[in-house]
């Protein structure tokens, strides 16, 4: 998963390799996507100043950690779009304040909205997720 490769160890090393600085954060979004993480929220994980983490994991992954939260909290949607998981439910879990600014933000990153994403090519999506 692409979330392993930015936040955990490239394939073949063992998970104690991944600089935890970097996992501890991750973990925690993962576990709970829809908690309104900030980089001060995550900092507490690593027990690092919270402008330290931002340097450190935008020069390691070439994202800002914000915008990792939103690409795990869009992986999560899709998987749980693909259990025909009610759009609305997935908006509110992942605490967007209504369906349509998570529709949105579906729109943005994958060009679709999340029921047209599963309606053309319903069966390959579900399978492999976002591309």
């Amino acid at each position: 998963m692409w979330s392993d490769q930015i936040c955990g160890a490239s394939a073949g090393q063992r998970r104690s390799a991944r600089p935890l600085w970097r996992r501890r954060p991750c973990e925690a979004i993962r576990q709970a996507p829809g908690r309104p993480w900030t980089t001060s929220l995550a900092a507490v994980y690593t027990h690092m100043n919270p402008r330290s983490l931002h340097r450190r994991f935008t020069a390691a992954t070439g994202l800002s950690l914000a915008r990792w939260v939103q690409q795990a909290r869009l992986v999560h949607a899709v998987t749980l779009l693909a259990r025909n998981t009610p759009v609305t439910a997935v908006a509110i879990g992942l605490g967007y304040a209504t369906p349509s600014a998570f529709t949105a933000m579906f729109r943005r990153a994958l060009g679709t909205t999340p029921s047209a994403y599963f309606a053309d090519g319903e069966e390959a999506h579900r399978q492999t997720g976002p591309q």
